[in-house]
């Protein structure tokens, strides 16, 4: 946020990791947290304090939108010449 694009994103196999890494954190603190802590505050520097249980919910919506966004170019980009 509040960022330009530099091109920093073409290593493929380096996004990959750092998905499956994310994706491990997530996995990780869902089977590790208990029921009381989803209700629990957490600071964030985008929506103030909400529920860890709110901010879950938006990183699940945001990142289903993004691989919607990348499903439709996928299906309906070219590959460059």
């Amino acid at each position: 946020m509040g960022q330009a694009d530099t091109g920093q994103g073409v290593d493929v196999e380096s996004s990959r990791e750092l998905i499956s890494r994310g994706y491990g954190v997530l996995k990780d603190l869902i089977e590790n947290s208990a029921g009381e802590d989803w209700m629990k505050p957490v600071d964030t520097p985008f929506f103030g304090t909400v529920t860890r249980v709110r901010l879950l919910v938006h990183a699940l919506y945001h990142t289903a939108n993004h691989a919607g966004q990348i499903s439709l170019t996928l299906a309906r980009g070219s590959k460059p010449e």
